[in-house]
């Protein structure tokens, strides 16, 4: 168990940095928070 864990650990880092990449390219957190699925907002 403990080896799945680092690996989730890992992956959650790196979509973390792929994430902030792709805000930097895109526009900012708005761009993420209009994209966002999971989030309560409509895109308007």
């Amino acid at each position: 168990a403990a080896g799945k864990q680092v690996v989730f650990a890992v992956i959650k880092e790196e979509r973390q940095k792929w994430e902030s990449t792709r805000v930097a390219k895109r526009g900012g957190p708005a761009d993420i928070l209009r994209r966002s699925p999971r989030l309560p907002l409509s895109p308007a």
